[in-house]
């Protein structure tokens, strides 16, 4: 099946739902990543997908960017593409070119997959390719545990110690990595007590009255970088959209209804506590990256920033809250923890 007729059976049915857009030579890096994925999956080898949004980017700032992906590509040899999501209304608004841009300096050997979208929002950016990686999966028959996807911001800088930490949690089958960014040593490797707190944890959710701590831990995550398999994604039903007029945070909304999901299927005695330590172990044993554009911002750019992220968290904690409740009552389905259909950009 050709990439625009995958194209067309995901996107929604609306005149102002989300439309994937591909140039000729956007059609044929789909192709590559294609034949690239079915030959890994084939051995059951892991594949990384990196997932950048943006758009009307400088030569400058894309000849930096690629640098960047290269080196980290050296450090996680898993990475086998890079999706390239372009905000279509935005490149026109400001006359920018960026994926012909990208196809003309990109001497690296590292495969970038171009995509517009029109009538873009932040969730349509990440659901638009993911559910066409998730479609050809299905079509192929190969298994959707082993694409591991890793949305990523255009200006951060994964550093060579953390990348290597990735590399081994993905070598060890241990795909759902949180990242923050680094503040002048907020981060601290300290293992064993990482361990006692989890453990605590797990001692307290055995019962389902501590779920606000939960909620607590996970606002400290931050929502730039988490790694998760696509069969995760494609069970949640996608990013909900309804994070859109919010503020954002699309990423931690994901993760806290897969955490609540998980807590709930393990109460409820259908699984075993690992899954659950996983999930809390990825917000312990935290990544560390650089935000450039972060540091570039002025601080009172950073205080507006953080304020619609805690607006963000908010809103997101209010449409748990309204699960936790739902939950309660006898006719709740499981599937409640997924993305509403009324708030899915595009079809899983």
């Amino acid at each position: 099946m050709s990439i625009e007729n995958i194209a067309r059976q995901v996107e929604g049915k609306k005149q102002s739902s989300p439309q994937l857009v591909f140039s000729e030579h956007g059609k044929k890096q789909w192709e590559s990543l294609f034949a690239i994925l079915e030959e890994k999956l084939r051995q059951s080898k892991p594949c990384i997908i990196l997932i950048i949004r943006c758009w009307a980017k400088s030569e400058e700032q894309l000849k930096s960017w690629i640098q960047r992906l290269d080196a980290l590509r050296q450090d996680i040899p898993q990475i086998t593409g890079v999706i390239l999501v372009i905000n279509k209304e935005g490149e026109n608004d400001l006359k920018g070119n960026t994926a012909a841009l990208a196809e003309q300096i990109n001497d690296s050997g590292l495969l970038i997959v171009p995509v517009e979208i029109k009538n873009y929002t932040w969730t349509a950016g990440l659901n638009g390719p993911i559910a066409i990686l998730s479609e050809f999966a299905k079509e192929q028959k190969l298994s959707s545990d082993q694409i591991v996807l890793f949305p990523m911001s255009f200006d951060v800088v994964i550093p060579p110690e953390s990348a290597k930490i990735i590399e081994r949690k993905i070598q060890q089958g241990e795909y759902h990595i949180a990242t923050i960014r680094d503040q002048k040593g907020y981060y601290q490797n300290n293992v064993e007590a990482r361990q006692e707190i989890i453990e605590t944890i797990i001692q307290k959710f055995a019962t389902p009255e501590n779920d606000v701590e939960i909620e607590n831990l996970l606002s400290a995550m931050r929502n730039t970088a988490i790694l998760l398999p696509l069969s995760e994604v494609e069970n949640m039903k996608g990013y909900s959209n309804a994070c859109n007029p919010t503020g954002g945070m699309e990423d931690h909304d994901l993760y806290t209804r897969l955490f609540f999901k998980t807590l709930y299927l393990w109460k409820t005695s259908k699984t075993d506590d690992s899954k659950v330590r996983m999930l809390l172990q990825t917000v312990y044993d935290l990544v560390p990256y650089i935000d450039e554009a972060w540091e570039q911002k002025t601080h009172e750019q950073q205080k507006i920033k953080i304020e619609r992220e805690i607006n963000s968290v908010k809103a997101i904690q209010e449409r748990v809250k309204v699960l936790k409740q739902r939950r309660k009552q006898d006719d709740f389905q499981i599937e409640e923890f997924n993305t509403p259909e009324e708030y899915r950009d595009f079809t899983f």
